[in-house]
This record gives C-alpha cells, sequence and structure tokens, in this order.
C-alpha cells in the first residue's frame, strides 16, 4: 500500500502533519479532472477570452465582477479558477499563474481560504447570500484578493439576487466576482448590467480532436483516428463529455482503441446501417426497409438514438450532393464520406431534400413517442413515397425534342394556350423552300389579316396588340396602322416598332416604313379588315387581360418564352 502524508500550512506555520497510507487504485482520478487546464494557455479553442482577460491584467484595468456563459463542459469554471490564481499568484497579479506558489497550489487544489467556489443550485436563497454579503468586508487571508466563485449562477432565487445586487454593484476593493452559467437569459438584467459577460461557445470538433490526441500521447493510449473523430462529434462541442466518454472507452478496450469501441460504448449505429436504409428507400424496397427497423431494435437499438444518427446522415446526404467540397462540413471518416457522394449519385439533389424534409418534419414527434418504432416505420412509408424530380432544365430540353401535336389530337373544349421557347431563326425563310409572301402587290390588295396571321407566331406579343387594328393605308413602302387606345399606347415603343417593321420586310421581301395612328373610341371597325375572329353567340376574349396576367407573365418569364396562340373555350 502506497505511503503519503498530509500537510496543513498557514503561513509560517504547521498546524497538521499526519501520515496517510492509500489502497492500490484509489488515487484515480478521471481525466477531465487530471488534464483540466491549469493556465490560459491550456484554454483550448479559448484564446479570445484569455488574450482579453490577460491583457486586463497587464493593464491592471480587472473588473470586480464577470459573468462567463456557455454550454457544458467548455472552460468555464476552469477559466474562473486560472483567472483567480492569476489574480492571486504570490508573484502577481500577472498574466499567467505560476502554478507553484502556495496560492496557486491551494487554488488548484480547491482549498484557498480566499478563492470561494459556491454552488449555486444548492446554496439559491437568500439565507446563504447574506452570509455571503456578511464575509464579503473581511480582508483576505494570504492573498490580494478575495474572489467568489458562483457556478450555475442562474438558480438563485429572485430574493438571492436582490440580496446579491447591491454588493455586486459597489464591493470592496478586495473583493472580485466570478459567475459562471449556462442559461443567462435567467440572470436578472440588474445582475448582468453590473458585470463583464463573456460568451464561451461551443468547442469545434477539431480542437476537441487535437485535445483527445495530446492527452492519449501523453498516455500511451494508442487510438484510431476515426475513433477520436467520433468521440468529437459525440461530444457536441464539450471538452468535459469527450473526457468522460474517453474515460468508458479506455476502461472497456483491453488493448488499442478502436471505433467500433467506442460506438459500443456510446450506443451509436455503424453508419452502414443507416447507408443500407437509405439505399432501400433509392431503390423503393420498402420491405426491405422496415425489415431493417425492426433489425435494430432486436439488436437493443435505442431508436430515438438511431434517429438523430440518421438526420444526421442524410443531412450529409444533402450536403454532399450540393457539393463535393462541402466535406469539410461532414463529420465523418474519409471512406464514410466517399461512401456517402456514391450514393448521392443515385438521385437528384432535389429528392435528397424531400427525404430530408420528410424525416426531419416527424424528428420531434419521433423524440415524443412512447412508441418510436412505429413512428420511425410511418415515417419511412412516407419517405418511401417521395420520387425523383428531374430537373426544369432537363424537362424544357426533353420538350424541346418531342413532336407538336396535331390540331385535331386537341380534346375540343379545352384552353390551348401554346407557348414556345423564342427562337431567333423560328419563321424564317427555309433552305431549299420558298418564302412565305402573303401580299399579292401585284393587284394592290395587300391580306392584312394573312399579314397578321404570320406575324403571329414570330412576334406574338406585338400580334396579340394588333389584333383589334385597323389597316388605315397601305402604299407602297409606307404603312399606316390604326389601333385603339390601350393597343396604341402599348405600340408606342421604339424597339416594338422597330421589330415590327423588320418582321414585316422578313415576310413581305420589301423595306416598310410603319406609321401608328390612334383609333377614336367609337370607330366601327369591321371584323374582315381587322383580321379579328368573331365567334356568333360568344363572349369575345380579352386578350390583352390574358396576355398582362400574373400567372401567365411569370410562365414566360419562367420559361424565356412567348404567347403564341390564345385560343377561347368552347
Amino acid at each position: 500500500m502506497p505511503q503519503g502524508s498530509l500537510v496543513i500550512i498557514h503561513g509560517d506555520k504547521t498546524f497538521l502533519e499526519m501520515s496517510v497510507s492509500v489502497a492500490d487504485g484509489q488515487v484515480y482520478q478521471v481525466l477531465a479532472r487530471k488534464w483540466r487546464p491549469q493556465s490560459f494557455a491550456d484554454l483550448a479553442g479559448l484564446q479570445h477570452i484569455a488574450q482579453t482577460l490577460q491583457n486586463a491584467i497587464r493593464a491592471k484595468r480587472v473588473a470586480h465582477a464577470f459573468v462567463f456563459t456557455g454550454s457544458r463542459g467548455v472552460g468555464k469554471t476552469s477559466a474562473a479558477r486560472i483567472l483567480a490564481k492569476c489574480l492571486n499568484c504570490l508573484t502577481g497579479p500577472s498574466p499567467e499563474p505560476c502554478n507553484q506558489c502556495e496560492s496557486c497550489v491551494a487554488i488548484t487544489a480547491g482549498s484557498s481560504p480566499d478563492v470561494i467556489e459556491i454552488d449555486g443550485a444548492s446554496n439559491r436563497g437568500i439565507n446563504e447570500i447574506r452570509q455571503l454579503r456578511e464575509n464579503v468586508g473581511y480582508l483576505p487571508q494570504i492573498s490580494a484578493y478575495k474572489i467568489y466563485i458562483i457556478d450555475e449562477v442562474h438558480m438563485l432565487t429572485t430574493e438571492a439576487f436582490n440580496a446579491l445586487l447591491k454588493t455586486l454593484e459597489e464591493p470592496p476593493d478586495h473583493v472580485k466576482f466570478i459567475l459562471a452559467t449556462t442559461e443567462p437569459h435567467k440572470i436578472p438584467i440588474t445582475i448582468l448590467s453590473r458585470c463583464q459577460r463573456y460568451d464561451f461557445g461551443r468547442l469545434s470538433a477539431a480542437v476537441i480532436e487535437a485535445t483527445i490526441e495530446h492527452i492519449a500521447a501523453r498516455e500511451g493510449w494508442e487510438i484510431e483516428p476515426a475513433a477520436i473523430q467520433l468521440l468529437a462529434r459525440e461530444a457536441e462541442g464539450s471538452m468535459r463529455d469527450a473526457l468522460s466518454v474517453l474515460d468508458q472507452v479506455v476502461a472497456f478496450s483491453s488493448g488499442p482503441i478502436r471505433v467500433d469501441d467506442v460506438r459500443l460504448t456510446l450506443g451509436v449505429v455503424d453508419s452502414r446501417h443507416c447507408f443500407a436504409l437509405v439505399q432501400a428507400l433509392v431503390d423503393r424496397q420498402m420491405p426491405t426497409a422496415l425489415q431493417q427497423v425492426m433489425m435494430l431494435e432486436k439488436a437493443g437499438i435505442d431508436m430515438k438514438r438511431f434517429a438523430k444518427d440518421f438526420l444526421l446522415y442524410l443531412r450529409n446526404l444533402v450536403l454532399l450532393k450540393l457539393s463535393p467540397e462541402l466535406e469539410d462540413l461532414v463529420e465523418a471518416a474519409p471512406e464514410e464520406r466517399q461512401q456517402i457522394i456514391t450514393l448521392a449519385k443515385r438521385a437528384n439533389f432535389s429528392y435528397w431534400q424531400q427525404i430530408f424534409d420528410l424525416f426531419q418534419e416527424q424528428y420531434a414527434a419521433l423524440l415524443a413517442a412512447n412508441l418510436p418504432r412505429l413512428t420511425f416505420e410511418m415515417t419511412l412509408v412516407r419517405m418511401g413515397m417521395a420520387r425523383d424530380l428531374e430537373p426544369l432544365e432537363t424537362l424544357i430540353d426533353r420538350l424541346r425534342g418531342m413532336p407538336q401535336p396535331a390540331a385535331d389530337a386537341i380534346s375540343p373544349g379545352l384552353d390551348v394556350v401554346e407557348v414556345h421557347e423564342q427562337d431567333p431563326g423560328y419563321g424564317r425563310e427555309v433552305e431549299g423552300q420558298e418564302q412565305f409572301r402573303p401580299v399579292d402587290f401585284a393587284t394592290g390588295q395587300p391580306a392584312w389579316p394573312a399579314v397578321l396571321e404570320a406575324l403571329r407566331p414570330v412576334v406574338p406579343v406585338i400580334s396579340s396588340l394588333l389584333e383589334d387594328s385597323r389597316l388605315l393605308r397601305w402604299e407602297g413602302e409606307q404603312l399606316e396602322i390604326g389601333l385603339p387606345a390601350y393597343a396604341y399606347s402599348l405600340m408606342r415603343d421604339d424597339e416594338k416598332e422597330a421589330r415590327l417593321c423588320s418582321q414585316l420586310q422578313e415576310i413581305t421581301g420589301i423595306s416598310v416604313q410603319v406609321t401608328l395612328s390612334r383609333l377614336p373610341e367609337n370607330d366601327p371597325a369591321a371584323p374582315a379588315v381587322q383580321g379579328k375572329s368573331v365567334r356568333s353567340g360568344a363572349q369575345q376574349i380579352n386578350k390583352q387581360a390574358v396576355i398582362n396576367d400574373d400567372m401567365v407573365r411569370c410562365l414566360v418569364d419562367t420559361f424565356d418564352a412567348s404567347i403564341e396562340e390564345i385560343r377561347q373555350h368552347t
């Protein structure tokens, strides 16, 4: 049995010295305590906070009260102890503690009479805070400052906060307060406004991995890189959680630490099960997918825990389908990332987005379910109904190559709006064929309806504005067109007029100068002259309203297309 001694010293006096015997195995410290940071340089991932506090000590601008906030296990209490050692170091105050003097050693051991750590959860009442206020007036015994570290300070009652308020605002010069909490929103604003606040963010996986590698090297352990990655991922930004799990894994493993040891310790399902489940969904093999879930439950897998891993796997699929360059955002082994990239190629991005959204919608219900397996199965059934959607560009290309249906193949009674892609060569002369000439200038009688019909497939928007037009004069190259008020205002555009002249030249073979005139409101325009189709007993279509319709404009803009023809429903 190893021998040791216990010595209690105060100043120059030795109060108690005694020998102690410690049985083998009783002196073990868990990794989270053994490797607790003892200086600002040891605060992994918190360099910005360390630098701020060190600069404040150098400049002698140390505040009287601090609030350290952040999630569990990120180093709030450790930073508070390091700050206390820096302020009370017998060689300081200094930016780094010496960790050798009597004060530093006592603070590290938690036995310093001048650094008082209070658990806010168990000392939350007004009586404890009143006792604290009474003790604040006493000077420190061996150090420069009396420092109060109140952990989980948000647990204090309202009365306790009120009792602390005045002391926190104007404490004696020899007193410093360091408040630590995971829920700063529960602290009254009157308390927060009297403190300097430091936010401790979650530690990155890279920081946790580097720390585990360092500790494993110092301890002489052999550990797989994939196991380190899994430990860092499951720690969710908490260094303490990572080291606690590492303690368990070391106790479980009898040799080198493998990734399977970490999975068994944590109850994490191998990614191959996620891969098999997704593969069954892609192959539309729902019986296989449901049998996979049954097999996992029989193996004792926690379905709620597996749901979390599966959601993360689907997230990785979406990211790597979006871009393989996002692999840095996927916390997985290289082999697993490559497997996900290969699987992602089997479907379009829209499909992966669908199944991720479907599973995420049911995730909260699955966690709250009394029978999570049933909820998981029904969610998979919904996901199995998802279908891979073709990209819009592929559909457009496919439509371009399809033959157009004959006019008589269209069912009667249907509204038909034919839309085609703008093509600069559409409607022009085809090599080896005679160009269409709707006007016979030998007779001097231009067929204006035939002109409108020829313009319709080439310039459909302009053609629709000319539907209610009236041919006033066509003499040689001079063409005068009368338009109603609405069409006249829309056609008075240099670009439209130039395009109309250009297309008329294409159709007639001569250069035409167009003059637009506004028709009077009561002009008796004849249908035959206007080229306007009239349906007996049927209400006329307001074609301009159709063209200006929001849905029609959306379709035209989306497909970069134009309206070729508008037919009235019969």
